[in-house]
């Protein structure tokens, strides 16, 4: 094609850009003219369903293990105090130690200034005059120069006073109560310490003990020889310690309202340690042939429970259901649903009685 003689060069240029402008502003304002409508999400749920979730319905062993907290301790242990407020003149363990019953773990000083040592050195010095009065009385009473009923009293003297001298020498020579292990030591040589302070103590490791503090609805689910466990984390792996209730109160604390509960546990490998806050869990209820949904299938409403099932054509029904006992993770259904039926577990907030589903596949 001869381009005509009054167009230059750079003018044929701008035109045809111009041109291929203008055709594809053509073009665009043609495809929102054509486009197809947009659907809404309700049109989309109508046609295609509501995506969600679902689990069969399956009848397997199912294991309720309730989860308790509480403290850690020896089966058995004992806090040392003292009723003296003083200072400590020596500390002759470790921490770690294995005492024997009467050892002494540290000493008192029984001759601080403050008046609670006061009643410490009255005890002693009655006890020394008592000591001596009845060791005379001893000697007198077998030459036959006093009578028996005075010897006798001079003998009841002088136990009372070393009965009162020994308790309050307890509050000096601190002794381990039994053998064990010292696994804790609060002070050190020249602390200042006060009446009742928890000094140290000694426990016995092998079997560790939980105390429990319960509700009557939350007692009344254990009974002695219940499974028990205890899962430490490690870390390659957890590892799961063993143990049963070893008893539960007939009746409840007159002051709290409260059960007491103990929950023992074999330690024989030191993994459990006292004073360490736990999570005993407690087996209350096993079945081997429940019938098992999961927990998050479940809807509530006041005190009626539901589900919704889906049918071979992936619509919803609402069903009413009567639930037994309740896991963490499942669910007891005793009435409403049966096995091989499909129950909706995430996304049944979205679903009214006969609504259509898209099922999915759960995510990881």
């Amino acid at each position: 094609m001869k381009i005509p003689w009054y167009f230059t060069r750079k003018q044929t240029i701008v035109a045809a850009g111009i041109l291929v402008v203008m055709v594809i502003f053509a073009a665009r304002i043609y495809g929102y003219i054509v486009k197809e409508p947009t659907l809404s999400l309700e049109e989309i749920y109508k046609t295609q369903g509501i995506p969600v979730e679902v689990a069969g319905v399956s009848r397997g062993q199912l294991d309720i293990w309730k989860t308790f907290s509480g403290e850690l301790k020896g089966i058995m242990q004992a806090e040392l105090t003292s009723h003296l407020s003083t200072s400590v003149l020596e500390v002759f363990h470790s921490v770690g130690d294995t005492v024997k019953e009467g050892d002494i773990i540290m000493k008192i000083d029984p001759d601080d200034p403050s008046s609670m040592t006061v009643k410490f050195r009255e005890d002693q010095e009655l006890y020394l005059q008592a000591l001596r009065g009845y060791e005379r009385m001893k000697i007198l009473y077998e030459a036959g120069a006093v009578s028996k009923q005075d010897f006798e009293n001079a003998k009841t003297s002088y136990d009372i006073a070393l009965s009162n001298y020994n308790s309050s020498k307890e509050s000096v020579d601190i002794p381990a109560p039994f053998t064990g292990t010292l696994t804790n030591i609060s002070v050190n040589e020249g602390d200042r310490i006060s009446s009742g302070m928890t000094l140290a103590t000694v426990a016995v490791t092998n079997k560790m003990r939980v105390d429990l503090n319960l509700s009557s609805e939350k007692a009344e689910t254990l009974k002695k020889g219940q499974p028990a466990r205890i899962i430490v984390p490690l870390r390659h792996e957890d590892v799961t310690v063993l143990g049963q209730v070893e008893s539960v109160a007939l009746s409840a604390d007159p002051v709290t309202g409260l059960f007491a509960v103990r929950v023992v546990f074999d330690n024989p490998d030191g993994m459990l340690v006292p004073g360490n806050i736990t999570r005993a869990q407690i087996l209350v209820y096993s079945v081997p042939n429940a019938l098992i949904i999961p927990k998050s299938a479940v809807l509530s409403e006041g005190d009626k429970r539901s589900v919704f099932v889906v049918d071979k054509s992936n619509i919803a029904e609402k069903r009413m259901i009567t639930l037994g006992w309740e896991g963490d993770e499942d669910v007891e259904v005793v009435a409403g649903i049966n096995v091989g039926d499909r129950v909706v577990i995430k996304g049944q907030n979205k679903l009214a009685d006969g609504a259509l589903i898209l099922e999915r596949k759960p995510e990881k």
